[in-house]
């Protein structure tokens, strides 16, 4: 096969790869975020497994992906980097795009849970909401509510989030991230292989000069044993 059927055939396995995934963000719901979350837990075991047991020489390739692809999921679902690393993704801004710019999804209302009050009657044992509510006073937030937990009252403000605003990671944003994890293990291995090949030719673009003079120092050597038989 030549150059150049090979760059058609990376083509054409790139063009099916996107319609692939577009798809599935298309169709992004609770089923297709455990499928791909449960194949990528398994491609991670499998890799590890490849790392420890497989050929020594494809380590370094299996082992960046793992790394590559970990790191992206942490910094884009995990706990802490949730909240304060993934709203600043671009990939996260994108996803977000795509879902309420291309797809035309509707922006969720957002549920904000804070506590807003001491229950002064929690300590007597009673939780029932006094006559003319809760006491009132306090900061700007105060929200007195009949929803009381333990001696804390709970308040749960429905508000709609403008266009601008961070969202929470939804069906769809999720599911994107963990294709990205995907892609983020690819640019990992080939990133991996590419600095192999080229730390090999400089090693063999290095070697070069020394056999140049080795091959001069022969030819002078047979040159005079020529001579000598002369």
């Amino acid at each position: 096969m030549g150059r150049t059927d090979r760059r058609v055939l990376l083509a054409l396995v790139a063009a099916g790869v996107i319609m692939a995934a577009g798809a599935v963000l298309y169709f992004a719901n609770i089923w297709w975020l455990s499928g791909i979350v449960t194949l990528s837990i398994g491609a991670w075991l499998a890799g590890v497994l490849g790392a420890l047991y497989g050929d020594p020489a494809r380590r370094p390739v299996l082992i960046a992906a793992l790394a590559a692809s970990l790191l992206y999921v942490t910094f884009a679902l995990g706990p802490w980097f949730r909240s304060q690393v993934s709203p600043w993704l671009l990939t996260t801004r994108g996803l977000a795009a795509l879902e309420h710019n291309v797809f035309q999804r509707p922006r969720a209302d957002v549920v904000l849970t804070y506590p807003v009050q001491t229950n002064p009657y929690g300590s007597m044992g009673s939780t029932a909401m006094p006559l003319g509510g809760w006491p009132t006073g306090g900061g700007s937030t105060l929200i007195t509510t009949t929803n009381v937990t333990g001696s804390v009252v709970w308040a749960v403000p429905t508000a709609n989030i403008p266009a601008g605003a961070d969202l929470p990671a939804t069906t769809l944003v999720q599911v994107g991230h963990w294709l990205c994890a995907w892609i983020a293990a690819g640019i990992g291995g080939i990133a991996v292989t590419w600095a192999r090949r080229r730390a090999s030719r400089r090693s063999a673009a290095a070697s070069e000069p020394d056999a140049a003079v080795n091959d001069v120092s022969r030819l002078a050597g047979n040159d005079g044993a020529s001579e000598e038989q002369r």
